[in-house]
C-alpha cells in the first residue's frame, strides 16, 4: 500500500471518530426517559394488582388517577396531576411550574 493511502484512511478514520462522539447524546434526558417509564410501569402493575385483588377504589370511593405529569412537565393549574415522587415547583412569582423530584422535608410528611 502507498503512504498517501495510509494517511488518507487515517483520517477517515479520525474524522468518523470525532462525528460519532459529537452526535451529543445526552444522558441526563435518556436518564429522566427511563424514570418516566419506569414510574408509568409501576403504576400499571399496581392497577393491575388493585383490580385484581377487587380493590380497584380508594377508601374515598374516587378512582385512582391514571395519568400524571411527569417530572419537568409544566402543571400550573394542574397542582396535584404531578408523577408519584415529584411535586409541582414554582418560581417566586408564582409562575414557570414544573414537577420535580420532592425534597427531603416533603418526602418525610
Amino acid at each position: 500500500m502507498s503512504t498517501a493511502f495510509k494517511v488518507l484512511a487515517a483520517f477517515c478514520l479520525i474524522v468518523l471518530i470525532v462525528i460519532d462522539t459529537c452526535r451529543g447524546y445526552n444522558v441526563q434526558d435518556a436518564n429522566a426517559e427511563d424514570e418516566y417509564y419506569a414510574s408509568a410501569l409501576a403504576n400499571l402493575l399496581k392497577q393491575h394488582h388493585q383490580i385484581i385483588d377487587g380493590q380497584d377504589h380508594l377508601a374515598n370511593g374516587s378512582m385512582e388517577k391514571r395519568g400524571c405529569i411527569r417530572r419537568g412537565g409544566g402543571c400550573e393549574g394542574r397542582a396535584n396531576d404531578c408523577c408519584e415522587g415529584n411535586s409541582c415547583r414554582c418560581n417566586l412569582f408564582g409562575s414557570n411550574c414544573r414537577c420535580l423530584r420532592m425534597g427531603l422535608f416533603q418526602k418525610l410528611i
